[in-house]
């Protein structure tokens, strides 16, 4: 990324950032929905949903496709 902005190439900063935007979304959305299901004392979803959270980070941090 230095690469790029050191050689003003907001095209790809930008792609990046579309990027970016597009793995940490569905991220925040199954965290916060179980923390809801948590907070609504609905727990065994809110378990799936931590199952999901966790084969979502596995798979970007090890490059597994799910």
């Amino acid at each position: 990324l230095l690469y790029y902005m050191e050689r003003g190439d907001w095209g790809a900063l930008l792609s990046y950032a579309g990027l970016a935007c597009l793995i940490i979304l569905p991220v925040i959305r199954v965290a916060l929905t179980a923390l809801l299901f948590f907070r609504g004392r609905e727990y065994v979803l809110s378990f799936i949903a931590l199952i999901v959270l966790l084969a979502l980070g596995s798979s970007f941090f090890l490059g597994f496709e799910v």
